[in-house]
């Protein structure tokens, strides 16, 4: 069976994504009202006006989780049609994938706060008025339940006092067994049918797996069509990317965020931002996979490094916005404010940036390499017990027979 074809494009969108959600965290921690559009965490007026406006999508960080899930579905599904993995195989495999990275930002997190490196709680209260900031790290610092939460916790309940941005874990996770279990099906039609369904009734961010599948399904069945109408899907392409842009600038905070099914609304009545976002990325992601001018650009050098480091940029900011970011707050609180911002923010994202490289290299990229050498060792050994059930029943059919 040939080997999926890694479409560079992809990893550029998902490098996007983890800027969204990075800026968005950051600016929680020193300039909140952007985010939270709340007056009373506001240090001018003017930042609640540019938060509603179509300028958030840039710090836009539910809009960037859907737009990783989605990405998951898609990817997912173009693996799971290649791979001659069994089931038990592709889930061992993702969730070593998923856990390694998550256990060291754990320990991570563990050291700096055993440390007492964490000054989040004093910068929110002296200088940023962050109520995000200050929820953080008041725990005493235990070890095994870092471990504890690492590979297993966050999975189970969806949350990590080491790294609140677990809680998009346990979606993951449940997401990618989702989508192992639908392609056991060797029947492609059969899994379109089964993946509709999904789409309409799931509840939460659930529904942009069994999507991002579906764009994978027919994306791969409409090869023909599109190389003969590439000028038209073009165009189409680039309209549904910039839908995307409107859909997922809708603002997240000050809306009806419900956790129910949002697939239900209608977009032009409802106030539900999540499913704004939902639908955003299933426009942007299209649009990205169709247009040869879009995709262009997401496969530059700088997309593709914001991709490699994604994962662990997702995975490490936290820490860094709770220690780094809050003590230079503390530090320059005798400045102007907004220089402070502008000079903190940018050495932030540059720790940021070197950090998360490191990681990618010697944590993420040692976590895929064992997750693989894992995965088919745990694959042969399921296809010699198949083997090994499969000749006892034969051999207990050809007794029985000669009796």
């Amino acid at each position: 069976m040939k080997q999926p074809i890694r479409l560079p494009e992809l990893d550029g969108l998902r490098g996007l994504a983890s800027l969204m959600v990075f800026f968005n965290h950051l600016a929680l921690t020193i300039l909140p009202s952007l985010s939270t559009l709340s007056p009373d965490a506001s240090h001018h007026h003017i930042f609640i006006t540019i938060g509603f406006s179509p300028l958030n999508i840039f710090w836009g960080g539910d809009f960037g989780v859907c737009i990783f899930f989605i990405l998951s579905g898609y990817v997912l599904a173009q693996f799971c049609s290649h791979t001659r993995l069994g089931l038990l195989a592709m889930m061992v495999r993702r969730y070593l994938r998923l856990a390694l990275p998550m256990l060291f930002s754990t320990l991570f997190a563990f050291a700096l706060l055993d440390f007492g490196m964490f000054f989040n709680g004093s910068a929110s209260k002296i200088i940023t008025h962050s109520d995000w900031l200050a929820l953080w790290y008041h725990m005493q610092p235990t070890v095994w339940i870092a471990i504890k939460e690492g590979l297993v916790s966050a999975f189970v309940h969806g949350k990590s006092a080491y790294n609140s941005n677990l809680w998009t874990m346990r979606i993951e996770l449940i997401g990618s067994m989702m989508l192992f279990i639908y392609y056991v099906l060797p029947n492609r039609f059969t899994r379109i049918i089964l993946l509709t369904p999904a789409i309409l009734f799931l509840p939460s961010y659930f529904p942009l797996f069994p999507a991002g599948a579906l764009l994978f399904e027919l994306s791969y069945s409409m090869e023909d069509f599109y190389a003969r109408n590439s000028k038209y899907i073009e165009i189409v392409a680039i309209i549904l990317f910039l839908m995307g842009i409107y859909a997922g600038s809708f603002p997240a905070s000050g809306t009806n965020v419900s956790f129910a099914s949002p697939w239900h609304n209608f977009l032009i009545k409802s106030r539900n931002a999540q499913a704004w976002h939902m639908w955003g990325s299933v426009f942007m992601l299209l649009g990205v996979i169709y247009s040869k001018t879009i995709n262009y650009y997401f496969k530059s050098m700088l997309f593709q490094f914001l991709g490699k480091i994604s994962f662990s940029l997702y995975l490490v900011q936290i820490m860094i916005f709770c220690s780094f970011t809050s003590f230079m707050m503390l530090y320059f609180k005798d400045l102007d404010y907004l220089l402070a911002v502008l000079i903190v923010g940018i050495s932030s994202l540059c720790i940021s940036l070197i950090l998360s490289y490191i990681i990618a290299i010697y944590v993420d990229a040692t976590s895929i390499k064992f997750s693989r050498r894992l995965g088919k060792l745990v694959d042969q050994f399921e296809r010699a017990v198949s083997g090994l059930l499969s000749s006892t029943f034969l051999d207990l059919a050809h007794r029985y027979n000669d009796k």
